[in-house]
């Protein structure tokens, strides 16, 4: 059973923009680096107690006349080709229907573990 309390809960959110690497709206999010066609990393106002979080999203891609019509065949998943901190988060996003990376528009990305 997962519990949110004083010693785990929430450590950082974002709304993001992956195509022009834009920060919409956040918790605890200084800026981004981007590391290449779908992979980013999120950086920390202030660092979490160590390395063991959880990283839990949801992306889309919206284009002209489309109206969100990709919703569900783009995943968030953990970026493992580089080493997360307590105060940088690593992730990547992953077209479904052709096993690509790229640049989506809408991610909402949460942080979860030791706080």
């Amino acid at each position: 059973m997962a519990v949110i309390n004083d010693s785990n809960g929430v450590i950082a959110w974002a709304i993001i923009d992956q195509v022009d690497n834009n920060v919409r709206d956040h918790y605890n999010v200084s800026s981004l680096t981007d590391n290449g066609s779908g992979k980013q990393r999120i950086n920390l106002s202030s660092a979490a107690s160590n390395n063991s979080y959880a990283i839990l999203g949801t992306a889309t891609s919206a284009s002209a006349g489309e109206n969100y019509n990709n919703r569900g065949q783009l995943i968030t998943c953990y970026y493992d080709a580089a080493t997360s901190t307590s105060s940088q988060a690593p992730f990547g996003t992953e077209y479904a229907s052709n096993n690509g990376q790229g640049d989506v528009s809408h991610i909402s990305i949460v942080l979860i573990g030791e706080t």
